[in-house]
């Protein structure tokens, strides 16, 4: 004999699943640095559209040096993005008091969700975004 739950039980365990996936997701943003002093390097903004045919990639990097971006495929699934300022940037300039420390050039490195073929690969950069779009294997 099967034993039926109650609607409530079933909401209590979804939202406590929930709770647990935001807590993680949320972990993993604290942890994750944007701004390498070491390299002087700061992690841009990005977005990875899966299209049904290829993978688009925007990237805001605003001040970039568009004669310095160099992009990179690590291997089928990975690609790293770099590009110098136009002038060194820091902390005051942006009116952050709390911290201190300059940037000089953006850095990322983003794992794709699917594989792709980087030979095939296209770019374009329109005021300050760059779009990479890259066809899917």
């Amino acid at each position: 004999m099967s034993r039926r739950r109650r609607l409530t039980d079933v909401l209590e365990e979804y939202i406590d699943r929930l709770e647990e996936i935001l807590e993680g997701y949320l972990y993993d943003m604290e942890e994750r640095k944007l701004w390498h002093p070491s390299s002087e390097a700061i992690e841009p903004l990005a977005n990875i559209y899966v299209e049904p045919r290829e993978v688009v990639v925007t990237v805001d990097m605003p001040c970039a040096d568009s004669e310095s971006t160099h992009v990179r495929f690590i291997d089928d699934n990975t690609v790293e993005i770099e590009a110098s300022l136009q002038r060194t940037l820091d902390f005051s300039s942006l009116r952050v008091t709390h911290r201190s420390g300059r940037f000089k050039k953006y850095h990322i490195r983003i794992n794709l969700p699917v594989s792709v073929d980087p030979g095939r690969a296209s770019i374009t950069c329109y005021r300050n975004v760059l779009e990479l779009r890259i066809p899917r294997k």
